[in-house]
């Protein structure tokens, strides 16, 4: 068999290699290991590259056709049995989630119960459920914006994914004619009272893990160009993150003192013996504050953000000289597509509607997910710009028009906003491990920052001299910040690292680190310090035990969103519980619900749904400071706070009448199936 497949391979290849019409899409889907693109102005027809048949119908009839599943498709005689599988595999896969979706859709209908008050003893239940569902009816026409382009019922076109709102549309349809909504007062009232009820019950399971595993205080602070400020505090756990307080306090000065203060209030409340650090930027009042924690908590670390100090690095790094050019002259080339009808509907026509511009959560993230579209599209670009439709536009013959043709064409541009991506890539990996939600990241941090260091070191091909710059920007940033005692314990502890490379033990600053650590976990107790270090540590770093077993290895071989380290090591104790009632009810319902949501469908941590986030790269002086809350508006949080009128993000540079994008301008750019 293995003859066999070697030779169908070497025959593909060369197959391949022979025919320069052939085009291979790039892409993770393993049906490409065996398929190529015949016609590039026809991408559903396929080649496959085992047995040489063609085939109309895309990807997915390709994979049916390796794996042998009858149907519509004829069996490739030449797939070997791994082969099969693995297309096999793949379509079960896609079934899988497909079956997920439908479920999670399921789910939710079913949690909607809707009881008429002209019989409220009868529960409709599930009333309409055996009436076919209608692709269009009198529902849909409330959510539709006008002919006119208004938008009469303020319902954005991105609710439809919200949960709230499919549950309210299902509610809407089983209530049936003559439903009245509710008061402003009922809103505000009874029915937000009831939902901080509901969000706390939702929230339950995440305190519980307060008091298993311990937890992470989260706070951060922002100042208007008032000097007006407001603080938010979460709460992070292994079961994912909540949110706790916003506090808008105009009158007090946000010194080391105040921030400590308000801190280690919520600390009494979650319980001392449940946290096991706070997590802050590196703003000079907040490391006072850090001081003052070390004094009256000496077992509480006090943590740099990893999220803030990976985006200085990266921001450190765009400033040297080599990347600052490209990046500028990438952002010039997609303010000037934008600033013109005529230029932006052409560009969206060789692109097939999809933008060039993408927002992120951050300036950073905007750049590099930008500069990662713009190398997507650089061959429908250079298309676009070598057509008879540019060469004759007025566009081709104005200054700023030739710029961006010399962009597009100039291969020394593309090699830089490769070069840019590569040296970026490592960090921004490791910054959406940080900043998601989908596993504890404490374990990774050092580790996964060695490892993009040795693959920025790899993309320069290991000469010193054009590395080190880089490192030396990362290394600055990290000192002090992401090499602390926790992190290095989380690294020595967490067994995806140390069962590769056991001489981690060896690095006295880690031990050392390691036993800060257990100190702090321990004070007072030097009984428990010895068990833990000179027993329990010695299974671990001998493998005696179930340390040893195959199985333990091969469960943490693999560095996937299955895989938590914590798994290996869990104490319990009994701990309190956090009563959030006190709590600001709007702004705690909405943040929650938000963060719930964003955990359970995992969306990338870099992206963003509001385009004002990519200003920068729109229009000159566009650039501004990103929303630090996630989602929630200022309009929101000053009324729910308090405030007296709306706060707007510090050092804001937006111009005045510049037209602000709605999502809704941008076109979704999801490639799976």
């Amino acid at each position: 068999m293995a003859d066999s497949r070697n030779t169908s391979s070497t025959s593909a290849a060369s197959t391949a290699a022979n025919c320069d019409a052939l085009v291979k899409k790039k892409s993770n889907d393993v049906a490409w290991d065996y398929a190529v693109i015949v016609d590039a102005s026809n991408k559903v027809r396929l080649r496959c590259i085992l047995c040489g048949n063609v085939y109309n119908g895309g990807i997915n009839r390709m994979k049916k056709h390796i794996a042998q599943i009858k149907g519509d498709v004829a069996s490739c005689t030449k797939a070997s049995k791994e082969d099969q599988l693995k297309c096999k595999k793949a379509l079960d896969d896609i079934a899988a989630k497909k079956l997920e979706k439908k479920k999670e859709a399921m789910n939710l209908r079913e949690e909607v119960n809707v009881i008429h008050e002209s019989d409220e003893d009868n529960e409709v239940g599930n009333v309409g459920s055996k009436k076919r569902p209608y692709d269009l009816g009198p529902m849909d026409s409330y959510t539709k914006i006008n002919p006119d382009g208004s938008d009469t019922t303020g319902i954005p076109f991105h609710a439809v994914d919200n949960d709230s709102f499919k549950r309210f549309v299902e509610a809407v349809g089983q209530f049936g004619p003559g439903y009245r909504p509710p008061s402003q007062y009922q809103l505000r009232e009874p029915l937000l009272k009831e939902e901080v009820e509901r969000t706390k019950t939702l929230l339950k399971k995440q305190e519980a893990e307060w008091a298993s595993t311990g937890c992470s205080i989260m706070t951060d602070a922002w100042t208007d160009q008032k000097r007006r400020s407001i603080m938010n505090l979460c709460v992070n756990c292994k079961q994912g993150t909540c949110f706790l307080s916003s506090k808008e306090d105009s009158e007090e000065s946000h010194t080391g003192v105040y921030i400590f203060e308000y801190i280690d209030k919520f600390i009494e409340d979650i319980g001392v013996q449940n946290v096991v650090q706070v997590v802050t930027d590196n703003a000079s009042n907040n490391m006072a504050a850090a001081d003052l924690l070390k004094i009256k908590r000496p077992n509480i670390f006090w943590t740099s953000c990893a999220t803030h100090t990976i985006n200085l690095m990266l921001e450190g790094i765009g400033k040297q000289s080599k990347f600052k050019g490209i990046i500028e002259k990438a952002k010039a080339f997609t303010i000037y597509v934008y600033a013109h009808h005529n230029t932006l509907a052409m560009m969206r026509k060789y692109t097939k509607k999809r933008d060039i511009v993408r927002p992120g959560v951050t300036r950073f993230a905007t750049a590099f997910l930008t500069l990662q579209s713009l190398m997507e599209k650089k061959q429908d670009l250079r298309t676009m710009f070598s057509s008879d439709a540019w060469g004759n536009s007025k566009w081709a013959k104005s200054a700023k028009g030739k710029a961006a043709y010399a962009t597009v064409m100039s291969m020394t541009f593309w090699n830089g906003v490769s070069l840019c991506l590569k040296v970026f890539a490592p960090l921004v990996m490791v910054l959406r491990l940080v900043d998601g939600d989908r596993k504890p990241a404490m374990g990774f941090v050092y580790g996964e920052l060695k490892k993009a260091k040795e693959d920025i070191k790899e993309a320069y091909k290991q000469v010193e001299t054009n590395y080190r710059p880089i490192l030396d920007v990362i290394d600055v940033k990290a000192k002090g910040r992401l090499d602390s005692a926790l992190h290095l314990t989380a690294y020595f502890l967490n067994p995806f690292y140390f069962f590769k490379d056991s001489t981690i033990q060896d690095d006295p600053i880690i031990m050392d680190g390691v036993l800060v650590c257990v100190e702090a976990f321990f004070p007072d107790d030097i009984d428990v310090q010895d068990e833990v270090i000179n027993r329990e540590l010695l299974k671990y770093k001998n493998k005696d035990g179930g340390f040893g077993r195959p199985l333990a290895a091969r469960g943490c071989g693999t560095n996937d969103d299955s895989y938590d380290p914590g798994k290996y090591m869990i104490h319990t104790k009994k701990r309190n519980r956090l009563d959030a009632a006190r709590l600001n009810n709007l702004v705690y319902v909405q943040f929650n619900a938000k963060l719930i949501n964003n955990k359970r469908k995992g969306k990338d941590v870099l992206r963003s749904c509001e385009a004002t986030h990519a200003q920068g790269w729109i229009v000159e002086g566009g650039d501004e400071e990103v929303d630090p809350v996630s989602g929630l508006t200022w309009e929101v949080i000053g009324e729910a706070t308090g405030a007296d009128e709306v706060l707007q993000p510090r050092r804001s540079a937006r111009n005045v009448g510049v037209r602000e994008l709605d999502e809704e301008d941008f076109v979704s750019e999801d490639d799976t199936e």
